[in-house]
């Protein structure tokens, strides 16, 4: 609540003189505007705290023993990096990696594809380390 200038009463909000005193506090005192810092939600507190490290390395195990449902569980975890990220509005720690595992693993498939499409259409001759047994 605002004072008055010339007794130090304090008077209501939106009152012209002074309920004391009765002096003129010139303009009507407004309330006073309460400016509230950012407060973040608990989905956006709970997305920057989260870390994709672990489903990285669970995706590189994956990879090694089964490559597809490695392959499914890296997009799936990507997916959710992604809006997890987008969320935070920051770059969450191991999105890098899985980016990376995926990228690796797309390109292996596409020269695994490539070397068998090679030797069904040519054979064992077209491989030369092949052709030495």
């Amino acid at each position: 609540m605002p004072w008055c200038n010339n007794c130090g009463t304090e008077v209501p909000y939106g009152s012209g003189y002074c309920s004391n005193c009765g002096a003129p506090l010139g303009r009507a005192a407004a309330p006073p505007q309460v400016v509230q810092a950012p407060q973040y939600g608990y989905n956006q507190a709970q997305a920057r705290s989260k870390s994709y490290t672990g489903s990285a390395v669970l995706t590189f195990f994956l990879y090694w023993l089964f490559w597809l449902p490695g392959l499914i569980v890296n997009i799936l975890f990507l997916n959710e990096a992604k809006k997890n990220e987008r969320l935070a509005g920051m770059s969450l720690p191991g999105v890098g990696c899985l980016k990376i595992l995926l990228w690796v693993q797309v390109i292996l498939a596409v020269l695994s594809c490539c070397g068998t499409a090679v030797y069904m259409v040519f054979g064992a001759a077209s491989i030369p380390f092949l052709m030495e047994y």
